[in-house]
């Protein structure tokens, strides 16, 4: 078979034993044929089929009950997989936009929408469904800090709906605040939270007060494609790749804060990722100390 030929011969030139593969061996194997060979996901998902088929069944459990590799074949299951140590994330552009914006009470309410969702976003590692799930009436403001509540985010707990906390620092500069922007935001927006309560998308039984709302009509909530869609507003501006996918912010927070120098724990812990293999995985860190996310990011 094509896939097991390409394995062995890959398996070989590495110097490594085709017949007693790692699950890491096959994770790197998959990256070539999408980074260098520019195989599709079909025939990445065959090609794998076909490898753990050379092996014995005890061995085939182990790979396939990996962490890692499990975590691995979901996100590249999703069709935008993309290791961003591949690209340049440049935020600079972003930053000049969000200068360019002005301060936050003169902004239009379009304009703080989409800024407040990009930067809680990516300086809360969260995914536009997070911000969706989002409970104002439970979020917490103590001087520096932000605390948001999410709802039933996708991520579980032994396969039950969890409530996950995420904690988020304001920037010194007023430009790059999320926490002044989530102020000016809830200021626009917090008249309306009465008629705003509703149920829960993931549950029929559980009532919210969603924080992102409709632009004209703040008793309704945003969707989260409507979310995603205000967050590429702002993020489209990064240069990149014609061929690679757009960039999500809670892949640009997590690069950007490793990058400059939050330990690897600390994001884990941050965006609530599985396990720190995932992160180490995806992207090429530094592990110098530092201490404020979105400072770190949006330097």
């Amino acid at each position: 078979m094509p896939g097991q030929h390409a394995f062995i011969w890959w398996m070989q030139e590495q110097g490594r034993d085709p017949l007693n593969p790692s699950a890491m061996d096959l994770m790197n194997f998959l990256d070539y044929g999408l980074d260098e060979r520019k195989w599709k996901l079909t025939t990445l998902r065959t090609y794998k089929s076909a490898i753990l088929q050379l092996l014995p069944a005890a061995q085939q459990l182990e790979i396939k009950e990996d962490e890692l590799f499990r975590e691995y074949l979901k996100v590249m299951g999703t069709g935008t997989f993309k290791r961003l140590h591949n690209a340049t994330v440049d935020l600079a552009p972003v930053l000049s936009c969000l200068q360019a914006l002005g301060n936050n009470h003169s902004m239009d309410i379009k304009n703080l929408t989409a800024k407040t969702c990009f930067l809680l976003a990516t300086c809360g590692l969260l995914r536009p469904d997070d911000l969706a799930c989002t409970d104002v009436a439970q979020c917490k403001l103590k001087d520096d800090e932000l605390e948001l509540i999410v709802v039933f985010p996708k991520e579980k707990r032994d396969g039950a709906l969890i409530i996950k906390p995420v904690v988020i620092k304001s920037h010194p500069v007023e430009f790059f605040c999320p926490v002044k922007s989530y102020v000016e935001y809830r200021r626009r927006t917090s008249d309306q939270d009465r008629f705003a309560r509703t149920t829960h998308p993931k549950s029929e039984t559980t009532l919210y007060t969603p924080l992102m709302r409709h632009l004209r009509r703040a008793n309704l909530s945003l969707s989260t494609d409507a979310i995603s869609n205000y967050i590429q507003e702002i993020m489209q501006l990064m240069p990149r790749d014609e061929t690679q996918p757009s960039y999500k912010a809670r892949s640009v927070g997590t690069t950007a804060a490793l990058k400059r120098g939050i330990p690897v724990d600390d994001v884990v812990t941050h965006g609530n990722w599985s396990s720190p293999a995932i992160v180490e995985a995806f992207y090429r860190i530094s592990r110098a100390l530092a201490s404020n996310f979105t400072t770190a990011i949006l330097s």
